[in-house]
């Protein structure tokens, strides 16, 4: 009886060694280097289709125009809100922001995340604001350096028409 209890616990002990080895080794490299690719590296624009809240703050964003997002969203039911993604193939991107940008932004609002950052811009009727749109985990931030707005400079805005001129 001794020795099966022995044999039982080693095998147990090798399990839990395997499955922490597997994720240290594996699964969090990658996905750092997925989280850093996707969110950081890689720019995102498009047009707000659905602000998705149930599971996580997540913002649809479509390639079409606003007049067109707001048409053809603003009379679906919140009991499709699941369904909304999938209407007529409309969302290229999803992206997940920080609670201040979820917030502030609406439907039919244009976000522009820029490249290598965590700097959005946040185009609202005729202004535009600046987020760090992004929750970067500690883990992250001591990987890469994130370049981020300033808190002085966080939610500031300007008229379109003076944008354009700088």
């Amino acid at each position: 009886m001794k020795k099966r209890n022995i044999i039982t616990i080693g095998i147990i002990l090798i399990l839990i060694i395997s499955a922490t080895l597997l994720q240290k080794l594996y699964i969090e490299p990658n996905y750092h280097k997925r989280f850093i690719e996707y969110n950081i590296v890689n720019p995102k624009e498009g047009f707000i289709v659905y602000k998705n809240n149930h599971r996580s703050l997540t913002f649809c964003l479509s390639k079409f125009d606003e007049d067109s997002i707001y048409n053809k969203y603003a009379q679906i039911s919140e009991s499709e809100a699941f369904r909304k993604p999938e209407i007529d193939k409309y969302i290229h991107s999803r992206f997940m922001v920080t609670v201040d940008t979820y917030d502030k932004a609406e439907i039919g609002n244009k976000l522009e995340k820029l490249p290598n950052s965590n700097k959005c811009y946040l185009y609202k009727n005729d202004s535009v604001f600046r987020y760090n749109c992004l929750s970067i985990p500690e883990e992250i931030r001591e990987i890469i350096a994130i370049d981020e707005w300033k808190e002085n400079e966080l939610g500031f805005w300007k008229l379109e028409s003076e944008y354009e001129l700088e």
